[in-house]
């Protein structure tokens, strides 16, 4: 579950993982789609082998295992401790840090060095950004409870006001996932001609 600001204000997108399938539920996108259905299905497997469709690259971001978002986090520096704060009922030591892209793309772990790559060039392209101010918070089992990742800029025009922040609870704990009912989700193959690009995805039904 995330939480992504713009501007003054800010929207709860939430993503399940099944296998290699993503439903994401993102309400400023959704509200912009045909049917008002409220979930996009995305063949992760099949997005990463569409030139151009960002849409897939984003949910791919975090492969199978959202842990690998924080690859990131190898590449912080100028780490400073903030203090102690609770997150859901935890104690945890909040940090805050830069993360240098292109170090975190050099550092990236060859499973992920292209997809990193990609995003880090991304960033680049539309924020103008070569770092991004991260907070952690961290509890006293070194497991990380809340992070959040600042991509504001000033260096666009308009200027991009975006923050995205993810927490992290139930370690441990065995998940089932049920995909959210058919007539809600609308595959990501439709979506080709409505964000200006394509895709070949085919994904079936849940």
């Amino acid at each position: 579950l995330g939480s992504l600001g713009a501007g003054d204000g800010a929207t709860q997108a939430e993503v399940l993982l099944d296998g290699s399938v993503a439903y994401l539920n993102l309400p400023l996108l959704t509200e912009l789609l045909p049917g008002g259905k409220p979930w996009i299905k995305i063949d992760l497997e099949a997005a990463a082998a569409s030139e151009g469709f960002d849409l897939g690259q984003l949910a791919q971001a975090g492969q199978n295992d959202p842990s690998q978002f924080f690859a990131y986090l190898t590449a912080a520096e100028g780490v400073e401790e903030v203090g102690t704060e609770t997150v859901r009922g935890e104690e945890t030591t909040h940090y805050r840090a830069t993360v240098d892209l292109e170090r975190a793309a050099a550092e990236a772990p060859p499973e992920l060095a292209e997809q990193v790559q990609k995003a880090v060039d991304q960033i680049r392209q539309t924020a103008g950004k070569t770092t991004v101010p991260v907070d952690v918070w961290v509890g006293n089992d070194g497991l990380i409870r809340r992070a959040t990742f600042d991509y504001s800029s000033t260096e666009t025009e308009p200027p991009v006001e975006s923050t995205i922040t993810m927490e992290l609870l139930d370690f441990g704990v065995e998940v089932t996932v049920d995909p959210p009912p058919a007539d809600q989700v609308m595959d990501a193959s439709e979506l080709g001609g409505l964000l200006g690009g394509g895709s070949d995805t085919d994904t079936g039904s849940a």
